[in-house]
């Protein structure tokens, strides 16, 4: 059908569709995330609405406000307005919408969708402030569950399959929990188009290679601990909270290739830890790792797994990344301190021998020379 082959991507419209995945992510970068460090380095009052305007904004000006040189302002347009969400009770799915409460430290949701020269893209992500070790597994349950339902987007793969696997490893990592009745649509171009490629319960329209989806992962209802109400009472007062993982997903002959790769979704760029402590490693020289040729001013965001940590009200970020893997490098770090200070006692010892000897040897030439004097 005309519907199936606008939703199968030639090459050169998948070249427009990666372009409008790398805008998306630029945005959630150099915008969102930014907005959202400096709130809580600084610790603004500034409001969802106020950060999703924001969004909006540079979106629709990329070549001025994003420094995206190779973008027309006049071919993007934003498919759906941004939205910011924190202080929990999220709602993740048509109706979330930001509102006009400051920016919390607890759970932060964000989602933007727009269009470039008519290809619609998405991306959202969660961030986490201090979070509990319940926030922690939940998310790496549904980390786990969104990496294995990218593995079962391939072709041949039943749409509706594809969804109820998703919804059963859900229910089985995080029972009790809402999750949107439907995680995806084909997009390719024009987005609205292609509502028969739906990832939902009941679909039975395969998956082909070339087809382009955008995916909303996410869950609603997470239940709040007793540590909440000590670290997040906003979150606490509202009882539950969402989390969500959104995406622009090409599927090519061999699976799901993620397009909206930065920020990454992974739990370990995605938590804040506010220490009491000095990092030390407060340093601005962070490069923007994608590449770009603009201002320098961008998030970094490395290949490898980075944490961020706030001390002192400032926003540091370190390679050290998860509770666990930094005790194992303090632990290293120690035990590379004894090997240095067992190498300088061995040294020490070492030269202090040497120089007896070197003493000794001076003090018997002395007494020869003398014997030979008389």
């Amino acid at each position: 059908s005309s519907g199936l082959q606008s939703v199968i991507l030639a090459g050169n419209q998948r070249e427009v569709v990666v372009k409008a995945a790398e805008l998306a992510s630029r945005a959630m970068r150099k915008v969102f995330v930014k907005t959202m460090e400096k709130a809580l380095e600084n610790d603004d009052k500034v409001t969802h609405q106020e950060i999703a305007t924001r969004l909006d904004q540079h979106i629709l000006a990329p070549a001025s406000k994003l420094k995206a040189k190779d973008y027309v302002d006049d071919e993007v347009k934003v498919r759906r307005k941004p939205w910011v969400q924190s202080g929990g009770a999220n709602v993740i799915g048509d109706k979330a919408t930001s509102n006009q409460d400051s920016l919390s430290s607890d759970v932060i949701l964000c989602n933007l969708e727009l269009t470039y020269e008519d290809a619609s893209v998405r991306i959202g992500r969660t961030y986490f402030v201090d979070p509990t070790k319940e926030q922690t597994r939940n998310y790496k349950a549904l980390e786990g569950a969104y990496k294995s339902f990218l593995a079962a987007l391939v072709p041949g793969a039943v749409l509706g399959e594809v969804y109820d696997s998703a919804a059963a490893t859900i229910k089985d990592k995080l029972p009790g929990v809402t999750m949107p009745g439907c995680l995806g649509v084909g997009s390719g171009y024009l987005l609205n188009e292609f509502s028969a490629f739906k990832l939902e319960s009941g679909n039975t329209r395969k998956v082909e290679a070339g087809m382009v989806f955008t995916i909303s992962f996410g869950v609603e209802g997470l239940k709040c601990t007793e540590k909440d109400e000590t670290l997040h009472p906003a979150l606490f007062k509202k009882g539950a909270y969402g989390l969500l993982i959104a995406d622009t997903v090409f599927v090519g002959k061999d699976g799901a290739e993620v397009l909206t790769k930065k920020p990454a979704s992974n739990y370990d760029e995605s938590f804040y830890n506010i220490n009491d402590e000095e990092d030390g490693d407060d340093d601005d020289d962070d490069d923007d790792d994608d590449g770009d040729d603009d201002d320098g001013d961008d998030v970094k965001m490395s290949d490898a797994q980075l944490a961020r940590t706030m001390s002192n009200g400032r926003v540091t970020r370190s390679r050290t990344k998860t509770p666990e893997q930094l005790a194992a490098e303090h632990e290293q770090q120690q035990l590379e301190a004894k090997i240095q200070e067992a190498q300088r006692n061995l040294m020490q010892k070492k030269a202090k021998k040497v120089l007896k000897k070197l003493n000794n040897s001076s003090s018997n030439g002395e007494d020869d020379d003398d014997d030979d004097d008389d």
